[in-house]
């Protein structure tokens, strides 16, 4: 069921008035209603529930390389979810495209914590801000890249409930901080206007573009488009998938040919 409807006004007689967009307390209500949706399904960027995540991810990047990544994810909000952590532990298996089957290396990768805060909370707006720090724990053969990193990044929530949807403007950037002086230095920034679609209280779909500027190559720039499909299971369970295509960005920092992603989340 919707959240709310818009009737096509071609279709209404002459006589009647066309309905109006919500506002007022009603589009409060329905903004909240949106919001908390979100939150349920593990789609969120600024409000959170406990989690354990699983997903896999198979990447064919542009440039000579495969891999897979399996990655467990713990979050956990504290404070009335207004301050988050989370933890990520990826598992890698590299591919040789020449070689089908054969790996080229696998192992724990690079470990990645989330320390943030919603800073801003009010009806049709929220704000959180945060830092992604990422520890040199995998070797270069399962994904690591060598580099202690640090990444700040801010991202709101504007619901639309016209269409039932949330509009999730992330903006967040990279820096190697120490490490492997052998390695390339991380430095990298990436935009990523993430828009998630509630299709009842069961399904959702979202459409997240992410166009990335590498300054460790001349400044230049990828976009990567991805597309996802996510299914409630019940009170705890989720799960969704989502196929990913990249535009262009030869050799720059996260781009790939094309992408594929499934995963299960529990929900406490």
């Amino acid at each position: 069921m919707f959240l709310c409807g818009t009737p096509a006004q071609a279709e209404a007689p002459p006589s009647e008035t066309p309905a109006k967009a919500p506002s007022g307390p009603f589009r409060e209500m329905l903004e909240r209603v949106l919001s908390e949706i979100a939150k349920d399904e593990g789609t969120s960027e600024t409000a959170f529930r406990p989690r354990i995540q699983l997903q896999y991810e198979h990447r064919d990047k542009r440039g000579p390389g495969v891999d897979d990544r399996t990655i467990l994810r713990i979050d956990r909000p504290l404070f009335d979810d207004r301050l988050y952590f989370r933890v990520d532990v990826p598992f890698w298996q590299q591919f040789d495209p020449g070689q089908p089957n054969q790996t080229t290396g696998n192992g724990v990768g690079d470990t990645l914590i989330r320390i943030g805060s919603r800073l801003v909370e009010r009806p049709g707006f929220s704000f959180f801000a945060g830092t992604d720090f990422i520890f040199p724990t995998g070797p270069v053969a399962a994904g690591g890249r060598g580099k202690y990193q640090v990444g700040p990044g801010v991202v709101a929530e504007v619901p639309v409930p016209e269409i039932n949807t949330l509009l999730y403007p992330l903006v967040q950037h990279f820096q190697s901080v120490g490490g492997d002086p052998s390695k390339r230095d991380v430095n990298y920034s990436k935009f990523r206007p993430k828009v998630v679609t509630a299709w009842g209280e069961q399904w959702w779909t979202i459409f997240e573009p992410t166009w990335i500027v590498d300054w460790t190559r001349s400044n230049k720039t990828a976009l990567d488009l991805e597309f996802e499909v996510g299914r409630k299971l019940g009170e705890h369970y989720r799960t969704w998938v989502r196929p990913g295509v990249g535009l262009w960005g030869d050799n720059v920092i996260n781009s790939y040919d094309w992408y594929l992603e499934a995963g299960v989340r529990y929900m406490f």
